[in-house]
């Protein structure tokens, strides 16, 4: 399998071991359902819709890219996480941006680096703060690839739930036990635009957890404002952003095999023992 490039001495951290864990790979046929661009907007979710994703009721629908009836596009993943809890979630979002090796272990494949400011860091060691709140308002610079291309950098900006207009008493509940939110501006060749994501741990349907991802792009919030904007050449930006519902699909069981060991063995450790 082929590992990202890691620095001199990541072997002799105790956690190296966990490196080499297999990582699972899509079918051609899965990967190709996945980059398949939908235009269904009965089963769209619509950025303004986006609170169905913490109602009991909700019904996670076919992972993928959507057209928006707004002009955006959707790119949604489901996965079943059914060993991953709140706990192991809410610390893994901190303790694995301390090191590029820790980051690499959620996808040996793709995740070559992970870099925050020592503002971020700081931060990040806030032990006045629950894990999840410690990343509210903080940018997690990172080096990876999709899909096994060429890596590239990219700039994410972690925000308060409440920020994307979420109702926060929801948070610890069986409907979302751990919730990260995103507000960016991504540059995809001479085209900007805003991107918003939204990933949840949750009780899925069948009972088991369920880790959903969405990112709504051409679509922001501003104060209290949706902002739902045209995208130029969408269809053309589609077929690059498909990869990340891809990518999802690979990374996230990758983490429900390893986090539950990782989490049972450095939970009760300092966050930055052998960074």
């Amino acid at each position: 399998m082929k590992i990202v490039p890691l620095a001199p001495g990541a072997e002799k951290k105790s956690y190296y071991k966990y490196i080499h864990e297999p990582l699972a790979l899509l079918s051609d046929e899965k990967v190709k359902s996945l980059k398949t661009l939908r235009d269904d907007p009965a089963n769209t979710l619509e950025f303004a819709d986006r609170h169905e994703i913490l109602s009991p009721d909700f019904v996670p629908r076919a992972s993928g890219c959507y057209m928006l009836k707004t002009g955006g596009l959707l790119v949604s993943s489901t996965v079943e996480v059914p060993d991953i809890t709140k706990e192991m979630m809410d610390w893994w979002m901190v303790w694995h941006q301390f090191d590029h090796l820790r980051y690499a272990l959620w996808d040996p494949r793709d995740h070559y680096d992970v870099k925050v400011t020592p503002e971020t860091r700081a931060r990040l060691l806030d032990e006045s703060k629950p894990y999840i709140e410690r990343l509210w308002g903080t940018p997690s610079y990172v080096l990876e690839s999709f899909n096994g291309e060429k890596p590239a950098n990219t700039t994410i900006c972690f925000c308060d739930p409440a920020e994307l207009g979420y109702d926060k008493s929801v948070l610890g509940t069986e409907n979302c036990y751990s919730m990260i939110c995103t507000k960016d501006i991504v540059k995809k060749g001479p085209f900007t635009f805003p991107v918003v994501m939204t990933e949840i741990l949750r009780k899925g349907p069948n009972g088991k957890n369920i880790w959903v991802a969405n990112w709504w792009l051409g679509c922001t919030r501003e104060g209290d404002t949706d902002v739902a904007g045209k995208m130029p050449v969408r269809k053309f930006i589609a077929k690059m952003v498909s990869a990340l519902a891809v990518h999802n699909q690979i990374e996230m069981p990758h983490l429900n095999k390893v986090l539950p060991k990782l989490y049972a063995e450095y939970k009760d450790k300092n966050l930055e023992d052998e960074v």
